[in-house]
């Protein structure tokens, strides 16, 4: 952390500038607040203030730029040959090098037929602060979240190593909702292993969740599925 110790005089200035958030009295008018060789007063600040508070009401969005390599290959084949942008859960916009998703506000509307990798983009994304998020062939990976091969194999180093990592962890089992069923239940579909969808359920979740947590749930759901149908 950087401290920046600041005059009376100019601490007032600022307080002006930032008014909308601390307050403060107006300054003298003689106040003058000295910057890499400029000079501003407190008219200057003030302005420069309010054009940036009234940019960020102008419909400026935020978006995360991801590459598509963090889609599975068969999510990337099944959007590109049989979705239009009505066919997704969540306001989409199709290009020719990717796709621009709305991120919803949580992952309970979000269909895991469509990708279940995408509950751990979104959490991924609204923790940056991002509204959209932007998958295109030339932007750039995050090794937070899973790189997938042509296979649909994961090959970041990034997520072997978390994955070990949690699972040496000890701690309490993870308590499973009925959106964390059916979020695992619609990856091992897609032929995830228990390793993989413990490290993408925990990043969706931002709980500990184990391989052992996984497979002995997944079995517990194919016991009750063929004991009640």
């Amino acid at each position: 952390m950087v401290t920046i110790t600041v005059t009376e005089s100019v601490r007032a200035l600022l307080e002006h500038a930032l008014g909308r958030f601390i307050g403060g009295a107006q300054p003298p008018a003689a106040v003058l607040l000295s910057v890499a060789g400029r000079t501003y007063d407190a008219a200057t600040l003030s302005d420069a203030y309010n054009a940036v508070a009234a940019a960020s009401r102008s419909g400026v969005r935020a978006f995360l730029d991801l590459s598509t390599s963090h889609l599975q290959a068969s999510t990337r084949e099944m959007w590109t040959e049989s979705f239009d942008a009505e066919h997704f859960p969540t306001p989409t916009w199709c290009g020719e090098t990717g796709w621009l998703l709305f991120v919803p506000a949580s992952n309970d509307a979000w269909d895991h037929v469509c990708g279940s990798e995408l509950p751990a983009i979104f959490d991924h994304a609204r923790a940056a602060g991002a509204e959209y998020v932007r998958f295109d062939e030339g932007a750039p990976v995050v090794e937070a979240l899973p790189i997938f091969e042509d296979d649909g194999e994961p090959e970041s180093d990034a997520f072997w190593d978390a994955a070990m990592a949690a699972e040496a962890e000890p701690a309490a089992p993870f308590r499973f909702t009925p959106d964390d069923d059916a979020f695992i239940q619609a990856m091992q579909v897609q032929n995830f292993d228990a390793t993989q969808i413990a490290r993408l359920l925990a990043n969706r979740t931002g709980m500990h969740c184990s391989r052992t947590d996984v497979a002995v749930r997944l079995a517990d759901l194919a016991t009750a599925e063929a004991l009640h149908g």
